[in-house]
């Protein structure tokens, strides 16, 4: 799944932003732009992911309870399993 498929036709500064900087982990939209520069990982990991589900790779290598870590504001939606539409939360 793709975060942001439909703006690809209007692509401004905002719109890239937006795209490089969430993640899906587990239908949870996370906007991980000013944690880049704190990831343990490198900021390349996330963006290798960015606009896209990363649950896969998340998984093996991070705690279950290690989103709830994040400070408030990073968490922005949830993604509609049945559309596959975000519903952001802010």
């Amino acid at each position: 799944m793709i975060v942001g498929y439909c703006v690809l036709h209007s692509v401004s500064s905002y719109t890239l932003i937006f795209l490089l900087t969430k993640v899906i982990i587990h239908g949870k939209v996370f906007d991980l732009t000013k944690f880049l520069a704190e990831h343990p990982g490198g900021e390349g990991v996330i963006l290798k992911y960015a606009g896209r589900d990363a649950t896969a790779a998340f998984d093996p290598i991070h705690p279950k309870d290690i989103l709830t870590t994040l400070p408030p504001g990073h968490y922005v939606g949830d993604v509609d399993p049945s559309t596959g539409k975000i519903k952001l939360d802010r």
